[in-house]
C-alpha cells in the first residue's frame, strides 16, 4: 500500500527569523500542507506571519522579564500590544484564527497570549514533524 501522507518540500526559514519565530514557520507550514492547500506562492506571508508572532512573543518576554534580554524601554507596552494584535490579525487572514476570536485571547500564566506562545513553543514529538521530516527541534 502506497504512503498516503503528502510529500512536502520544507522551505528554509529565512535567516532574520528568531527561535520562535523558526518554529512558528515550520508549525505553520505543517499545518497548511496538512490541510492540502500550501502553494509557495504563501512564503511571503508565511515570513511576515512567523515574524510577527516571534517578535511578539520574544518582546514579552522580555518585557516581563521572563527571558534575557536589553531592558525593555517603559513605554514598550504599547508596542507589544500592537505587536500582538498584528500577528493575530494575519491568523485571522490564514484563517488559523476566528475573526470573532481575533481580539480575544486567553493568558498564560506569565500573562501573555497563549495562543501565540503555543506557534513558537519548541517543535516536538506531538508537533506533526515527524511525519513530514522536520527535525524535532530547531
Amino acid at each position: 500500500m502506497a504512503d498516503a501522507r503528502p510529500k512536502l518540500h520544507l522551505p528554509c526559514p529565512p535567516d532574520d527569523l528568531s527561535a520562535p519565530g523558526r518554529n512558528a514557520w515550520h508549525r505553520l507550514y505543517v499545518l497548511h500542507a496538512g490541510r492540502g492547500t500550501w502553494t509557495d506562492l504563501y512564503l511571503l506571508d508565511l515570513h511576515l506571519l512567523a515574524h510577527a508572532c516571534g517578535w511578539y512573543v520574544e518582546a514579552a518576554r522580555a518585557l516581563r522579564g521572563l527571558a534575557p534580554a536589553t531592558p525593555a524601554h517603559p513605554d514598550a507596552g504599547p508596542a507589544l500590544e500592537t505587536g500582538r494584535r498584528l500577528a493575530r490579525s494575519y491568523l485571522v487572514d490564514w484563517g488559523w484564527l476566528a475573526p470573532e476570536n481575533q481580539h480575544l485571547a486567553v493568558v498564560d500564566p506569565d500573562g501573555l497570549d497563549a495562543e501565540l506562545v503555543a506557534l513558537c513553543a519548541p517543535l516536538g514529538e506531538g508537533a506533526g514533524c515527524a511525519e513530514y521530516g522536520i527535525p524535532p527541534s530547531v
